[in-house]
């Protein structure tokens, strides 16, 4: 399941489009809950959620469905982060991967360089993460 909020459909057609076609195939693109009741309906029959940092992983966590979460390079896992034990609950940030870009200064003063920033978190940097998290699942 592809899920989105409706003002971002095209950000997620963009991302279905990067995928392979024996990828697309097995992905429900239209798909949107118009309520919280029936996305917890909905979410409480999946096997995991990959996604961004957000109310829908928190949701996931609560229901003890095993999360991979991508931070925003301007949010700071320190405060957000809970329940992470890198195997139910993994989560990467670009700080992970560019400590020295940090330093000791607070996430939150990048907030005007995300998107930038962006550009840097490469889906490479975490795919080796991200597989072994989708082998756990599976297995």
């Amino acid at each position: 399941l592809l899920n989105y909020m409706p003002n971002l459909e095209d950000e997620a057609r963009r991302i279905y489009v990067l995928c392979l076609p024996e990828t697309q195939v097995k992905i429900v693109f239209d798909f949107y809950m118009k309520g919280l009741r029936p996305f917890l309906a909905v979410l409480s029959g999946c096997d995991a959620l990959i996604g961004n940092e957000g109310g829908a992983v928190n949701m996931a966590k609560a229901l003890r469905i095993p999360t991979f979460t991508v931070y925003s390079p301007w949010v700071g896992t320190s405060s957000w982060n809970m329940l992470t034990d890198d195997t139910t609950h993994v989560a990467v940030h670009l700080a992970d991967y560019q400590p020295d870009l940090y330093g000791d200064r607070h996430p939150k003063t990048f907030k005007e360089k995300a998107e930038v920033l962006y550009k840097d978190l490469k889906p490479e940097l975490f795919a080796n993460r991200l597989r072994d998290f989708m082998r756990r699942i599976v297995s």
